[in-house]
C-alpha cells in the first residue's frame, strides 16, 4: 500500500516494473507476412487449403512458412473459413437424404438351392 500512495497521500497507480515482453527471434516480418497472403491469394492456390498448397510448394522446392504458419497468418486476415469460390456447404435435413442396400434387390443370377452329397 505504501508503494502506491505519493506523496499526497492519494493512490496512484502500481508503480512496479512492468514485465518486459521479448520479441521472438524467428517472428516473421511484415514482408514474410505479404509474401504468404501472396501466394494464398494467387490463381493457381486461390481455393486450396494450406495443407495442399505448402507440400504443393515443397514440390517445387518452395519453403515460405510452415502449414501452421499459413493457417494462422490466414485466420488472422480473415481468409481462412472458406477458401475459392464453391458454394457453401448445404447441411441434409431429416428425411431429405436416403440411402438403401442393394443386396436385396431380385437380379438375374439364380443360386442353386440344391446341395450335393
Amino acid at each position: 500500500m505504501q508503494r502506491w500512495a505519493a506523496d499526497s497521500g492519494k493512490i496512484a497507480e502500481d508503480l512496479r516494473n512492468q514485465p518486459k515482453t521479448k520479441v521472438p527471434h524467428n517472428k516473421l516480418t511484415a514482408q514474410e507476412r505479404q509474401d504468404i497472403l501472396d501466394v494464398c491469394n494467387a490463381p493457381e492456390y486461390a481455393d486450396l487449403p494450406p495443407n495442399v498448397v505448402v507440400p504443393m510448394l515443397a514440390d517445387k522446392g518452395i519453403y515460405i512458412a510452415s502449414e501452421s504458419t499459413f493457417y494462422r497468418v490466414l485466420k488472422e486476415c480473415s481468409q481462412l473459413k472458406r477458401r475459392g469460390g464453391s458454394a457453401s456447404i448445404s447441411r441434409a435435413k431429416p428425411n431429405q437424404v436416403w440411402s438403401w442396400d442393394i443386396s436385396y434387390l431380385p437380379s438375374i443370377t439364380r443360386v442353386n438351392t440344391t446341395t450335393s452329397m
